[in-house]
């Protein structure tokens, strides 16, 4: 195992625990027996953190290995 396999098999696990937290929270909130009050920037924000986690585990994760060209090619 690589330097580099090491920590991203760390982030992966950082990420999904962070994860985990944001989606439970959702869940806490769409299980209360009361209406919440729902803040749009808190929710605005926790989506964009998803969003976040979701790119950076795809942008340095899975795509090392696959050694990914999403060029085009025009005129060939």
């Amino acid at each position: 195992m690589t330097l580099f396999e090491f920590l991203m098999a760390i982030a992966s696990v950082v990420i999904a625990m962070a994860l985990k937290e944001i989606f439970a929270g959702w869940g806490r909130l769409l299980r209360t027996q009361i209406v919440p009050k729902i803040d749009w920037l808190h929710l605005l924000w926790t989506v964009v953190v998803v969003l976040y986690s979701i790119q950076y585990w795809w942008e340095y994760g899975p795509t090392e290995k696959l050694n990914l060209q999403l060029s085009f090619k025009y005129g060939s």
